[in-house]
């Protein structure tokens, strides 16, 4: 009988440490894991999606920490000054669907792991593929920052 209390208040506690929170916001479709003091980035990360798709360049700059890096499946990697100058000279991203996303929450970071649907229209035409990404915010100065994203190409 006392293991099946332990199991059962193991369990408990565990389960209140994690929780579910239905993905909010454009591009979202699924639910995702995310722990305890999380939140606030996983909601940070639906505004800057959406700045993202509607072209905000200064929602983007505040959200960005100045020492971002943006990895693409390319591997050409840009720092926040180039990525946000691409976007002014005609890269638009139309869409960023997320899909089997994990959160995990370290001190004063948080790292966002999953699967992307992404649509690009850039001076060279359009582009779309499936990704799996990670993405990284940090606790800078009490405000959370957006400071990296890699992604590699799914095949199709």
């Amino acid at each position: 009988m006392r293991r099946i209390l332990v199991a059962a208040l193991t369990c408990a506690v565990l389960a209140m440490g994690i929780g579910r929170v239905r993905a909010e916001g454009p591009g979202l479709q699924t639910t995702v894991a995310d722990p305890k003091g999380a939140e606030e980035v996983w909601k940070l990360e639906g505004k800057r999606r959406a700045a993202l798709i509607a072209g905000d360049l200064k929602t983007l700059d505040e959200l960005c920490a100045d020492e971002m890096t943006y990895t693409h499946t390319n591997g050409t990697m840009d720092t926040k000054k180039s990525y946000l100058e691409s976007l002014r000279s005609g890269v638009r991203y139309e869409a960023m669907d997320l899909s089997d996303v994990t959160i995990s929450h370290f001190d004063n970071t948080v790292v966002i792991v999953g699967l992307a649907r992404i649509s690009v229209k850039s001076p060279r035409g359009p582009i779309g593929f499936q990704a799996r990404f990670t993405d990284v915010w940090a606790k800078q100065q009490g405000r959370w920052r957006f400071v990296a994203w890699q992604t590699t190409r799914m095949p199709e």
